[in-house]
């Protein structure tokens, strides 16, 4: 799986956010909210959408499993001082460090790029993870189930020691 280790300068984003779990999973209720007003953002920058977890503890700790409750959001960028729909909330994306991987294929696709990551690549990449956002951007090539579709995983790391 390709990757490559990003700064990234920190963004400001725009949408709706739900707490969900992985065990009652509702990601589909949650864009199928979002997507019709995307449109109606004036401040919006691009056209990518972005794909958030706020975890409340990391991944790949012990305290973590199906069940642990965290916050999803569906959301897109926006510059500052813009007016936003009234059902909107913003998310501050702190700076850092991130790993990003590229996922081709769909969602039934994703858990296997998952298990690479947080199973393979992070115990022997010299980073830990860190506790920033973790999110998917879903650019031009996205395309939901198809099995060409292709989406950035950000993975918020630190060096290790």
């Amino acid at each position: 799986m390709k990757f490559r280790i990003e700064n990234f300068p920190g963004l400001l984003l725009a949408g709706h956010h739900t707490v969900s779990s992985f065990a009652q999973d509702d990601t589909p209720a949650l864009w199928r909210g979002f997507m019709p007003l995307r449109n109606s953002i004036a401040a919006r920058i691009g056209t990518d959408l972005y794909n958030v977890q706020l975890y409340p503890c990391l991944p790949n700790s012990d305290a973590f499993d199906a069940d642990t409750l965290f916050t999803r959001w569906a959301a897109v960028a926006v510059s500052r001082g813009g007016n936003l729909p009234e059902s909107m909330s913003v998310l501050e994306m702190p700076a850092g460090i991130y790993a990003v991987f590229l996922h081709r294929g769909g969602p039934a696709t994703a858990a296997q790029s998952f298990a690479f990551i947080y199973g393979q690549w992070l115990p022997s990449s010299g980073y830990i993870l860190d506790d920033r956002p973790h999110f998917e951007v879903l650019g031009a090539r996205y395309n939901n189930s198809h099995p060409d579709s292709e989406e950035e995983i950000w993975v918020p790391v630190r060096r290790r020691g």
